[in-house]
């Protein structure tokens, strides 16, 4: 029912809402998790409770969001203890869309008027094939038959895996800059699944799941079906 009443215990702390007020936003984190065809995905530990390991603190201005359809920032006195830097990187993880405020574009305009240095190329060209790399993995996890793959990334170690061996300990630092677009990027290259990026204090959780595989669809898209229409040509010759 989307009256339901959803428990959300985030970081410790519970919040309380409703099915409905979650899925008005479909494409946000939350608004995926509580689709119905998500229901396998979901694990609830008391019934109607959810464990989500985020701050707690920050996330009453995401619920707020769900509520009011607005991003409400705290109070330039600073009292909430909250900053804007831990705000949107709460709103990047739970795919919450945030629209460009004026002294953005200023900022940004002014870091682009510097021209790239060396440290700039080497970091980029990184991104690029860690992304690469990250995306080939889970390729290869699906055409293995996995309906969902993760990769851990630690914050004080190197890179685990003999899969991705060559980037030290960039890959978090990209995470905590650049998650929901490494994200995006995966939704984009891999049609079909879902990702998401789990923060707790000292790593990151990078998941990927399959969201349903109609096999009508498999089946005409495979050398099965071209067979029989083969055939059928050739019967009517």
């Amino acid at each position: 029912m989307s009256d339901e009443r959803i428990v959300l215990n985030v970081g410790g702390i519970k919040y309380e809402t409703t099915l409905s007020t979650l899925l008005a936003y479909p494409d946000t984190f939350l608004g995926r998790m509580f689709q119905k065809r998500n229901d396998e995905l979901a694990h609830p530990t008391n019934n109607n409770e959810y464990f989500i390991d985020r701050d707690g603190h920050v996330f009453r201005y995401v619920l707020q969001y769900y509520r009011t359809g607005k991003i409400i920032y705290p109070g330039g006195n600073q009292s909430s203890g909250i900053s804007k830097e831990e705000l949107l990187i709460e709103f990047d993880f739970f795919q919450i869309p945030i629209p460009r405020l004026e002294n953005d574009d200023e900022e940004e305009e002014t870091q682009l008027l510097r021209p790239p240095n060396y440290a700039d190329h080497q970091y980029a060209t990184a991104l690029d094939q860690f992304v690469l790399d990250v995306t080939n993995f889970f390729r290869q996890r699906l055409s293995d038959g996995d309906v969902v793959a993760e990769i851990t990334v630690r914050r004080d170690k190197y890179f685990p895996h003999d899969y991705l061996p060559r980037y030290g300990r960039l890959p978090y630092l990209f995470c905590e800059e650049f998650g929901g677009e490494i994200c995006n990027h995966l939704m984009n290259e891999l049609t079909g699944v879902k990702a998401s990026l789990r923060q707790s204090p000292d790593k990151f959780l990078l998941k990927l799941w399959v969201t349903g595989v109609n096999f009508t669809i498999v089946k005409r898209l495979s050398c099965i079906k071209r067979a029989k229409k083969n055939e059928e040509e050739v019967n009517a010759a």
